[in-house]
């Protein structure tokens, strides 16, 4: 938590973390990208089987990108929250391979259909899926 309050990766900011169950970090969409400035909200909430398993990580309302892998509730689909997550990946890893995944988008769009987040090749909104995208 220090080094990301000293030093925090490009586009992260730490608003709360004053308690050790859920912390509050704004995102700012990466320059050149189609939300280049936009800000976002994520809230983690972390277990007490934390780091063993991945925190809860979600956008926050009104906060919520308009991304084809990220549903309008704030939930993330995004493989290392699930089945590719590991013990020794921080905080700092999560946002920036969330910041990864939105960045990757030409187009903003919304998921139609749960489908949407199987790694279906045929649904494509201009992201890179197979990168991404977790089965459930």
């Amino acid at each position: 938590m220090i080094d990301l309050n000293t030093n925090p990766p490009e586009g992260v900011v730490v608003e709360e973390a004053d308690n050790l169950k859920s912390w509050k970090i704004k995102l700012i969409g990466a320059a050149g990208t189609i939300y280049e400035g936009e800000e976002f909200k994520l809230e983690f909430r972390f277990t007490p089987q934390y780091p063993l398993e991945a925190p809860d990580v979600v956008f926050v309302r009104p906060f919520v990108p308009v991304h084809p892998q990220i549903y309008s509730n704030g939930h993330i689909c995004l493989n290392i929250l699930y089945k590719d997550w590991s013990p020794v990946q921080t905080v700092a890893h999560v946002c920036l391979s969330i910041i990864s995944m939105i960045s990757s988008c030409t187009k903003k769009c919304i998921s139609v259909a749960k489908k949407d987040c199987l790694g279906f090749p045929e649904l494509d909104y201009g992201c890179n899926w197979s990168a991404y995208v977790r089965p459930f």
